[in-house]
């Protein structure tokens, strides 16, 4: 599906989904516990489908109830919980192997299930799509090799067989927070005492604190010395009944970051003492606004697109560093980001791991810029930044693969129609 925006300012109230990141943690958690627990603010996106296919691969059982997400564990679903939850896949004509599961183009779920599959030890397909299976996880791979696992890596799936043992894990710091977090969430659930040591500095840390929250509110037992990690064991987790998902600051971040454009949004539904990195937005904006800044984006990768369409009509120009993480993502999304404001007529450039964006403003106030076609390369942030780009263009914007956003945020076009955008689908 293609979209084109005509320009113009949106206004309204928009309340923004559930946090992704805290969601694939919370069902993960939910799928090994000892008691059913509902999930409330999780939403439907793409890849928190693919991690609920994950947990009912893993043997959970997963049921929309209550306006959340009912997970009943692996402790309590035994044959007659299957067999019925097969015939309700096999009735609504999805498939119901238990052992082997489409990831999508989740790269939480991919990483997370990786040592997840390892309690039981069970042989497991994992398919993927898109540039996941390009995405960096030997590192991963290759610790839970060396405590029982075994892996059979191709391009569109992988298949990992053995259980997995307690030790010491060495990762880099540098690479994915995602494997870090993958380990403190199965490795509670693994007989005897493990340490995990990051080597190197850390990327993405506020995402490492997020698990051990989530882990903890589980009843998970987690100790730091530094950027050492010690974790005892449990067996199972405990549930707490009831958890609510906050809302996604990065979903947020495009309709800030209109508003820092001239909109009038009000959004809702973010917790302003989250964990979540890319809350960054709120500090980001004023510095970019302002003109000639350099901005390091290793802790919040994801928000560089959105932030450089800011950088495209502020005054003077902003570099930002720290961004090799993101030419493995859903698309080169540094390239992709470059190429969205040029696209629309501005200037970017890339070198190495930073984008350098000149901007169209002065010291009278924003720019703006031309308009025309955006290449979102099937990446949903990309679509989503060239569509508040639009607010500050002179001329329509068409936005290629505008389904893409489905992967975080289902109801984005249609929450931009209710803000007033004027856009047509094709």
């Amino acid at each position: 599906m293609n979209v084109t925006i005509n320009p113009g300012k949106l206004k309204g109230m928009v309340r923004v989904p559930g946090s992704k990141s805290a969601a694939h943690r919370a069902l993960f958690c939910a799928a090994f516990a000892d008691g059913k627990t509902l999930i409330t603010g999780a939403g439907c996106s793409e890849d928190i489908q693919a991690t609920l296919r994950a947990i009912e691969m893993l043997g959970a059982v997963s049921e929309e109830e209550d306006g959340g997400i009912i997970v009943t564990p692996v402790s309590l679903c035994g044959p007659d919980e299957r067999r019925a939850f097969r015939l309700k896949m096999k009735q609504s004509g999805v498939s119901a192997e238990v052992r082997s599961f489409d990831c999508g183009e989740s790269g939480t779920t991919y990483r997370f299930v990786l040592p997840l599959v390892g309690i039981n030890g069970e042989t497991t397909e994992i398919k993927m799509h898109g540039k996941l299976g390009e995405r960096p996880v030997r590192e991963l791979m290759r610790e839970l090799a060396k405590k029982g696992m075994a892996f059979d890596m191709m391009r569109i799936k992988a298949t990992a067989q053995g259980k997995l043992e307690s030790g010491t894990f060495r990762l880099p710091g540098n690479v994915s927070s995602q494997f870090i977090s993958a380990l403190l969430t199965a490795l509670p659930l693994v007989e005897g005492e493990s340490r995990i040591e990051v080597e190197g500095p850390v990327s993405s840390e506020a995402y490492i604190e997020m698990t051990e929250d989530t882990v903890r509110m589980f009843g998970g037992k987690i100790t730091r010395e530094g950027n050492t990690f010690i974790v005892d064991p449990v067996s199972v987790y405990h549930s707490p009944g009831t958890v609510q998902v906050e809302g996604d600051w990065s979903s947020a971040a495009f309709w800030l970051t209109a508003n820092a454009l001239g909109s009038d949004i009000a959004v809702t539904g973010t917790d302003e003492a989250s964990r979540q990195s890319d809350k960054a937005v709120t500090s980001l904006l004023p510095r970019i606004l302002e003109g000639g800044s350099v901005i390091d984006v290793d802790a919040c990768p994801d928000l560089l697109p959105i932030l450089s369409v800011a950088a495209a009509v502020s005054p003077g120009t902003t570099t930002f560093t720290g961004a090799g993480r993101l030419r493995e993502k859903e698309s080169d999304r540094l390239e992709a980001s470059a190429d969205m404001i040029t696209s629309l007529g501005g200037k970017a450039s890339v070198q190495e791991d930073q984008l350098t964006v000149e901007g169209t403003g002065s010291e009278k106030g924003l720019g703006t810029l031309a308009g025309g076609t955006v290449n979102s390369r099937g990446d949903h942030r990309i679509a989503m930044s060239a569509a508040a780009a639009a607010t500050v263009c002179n001329g329509p914007v068409t936005v290629t693969d505008a389904q893409s956003a489905a992967k975080s945020y289902p109801e984005f076009w249609n929450d931009y129609k209710a803000l007033g955008g004027s856009l047509e689908e094709a």
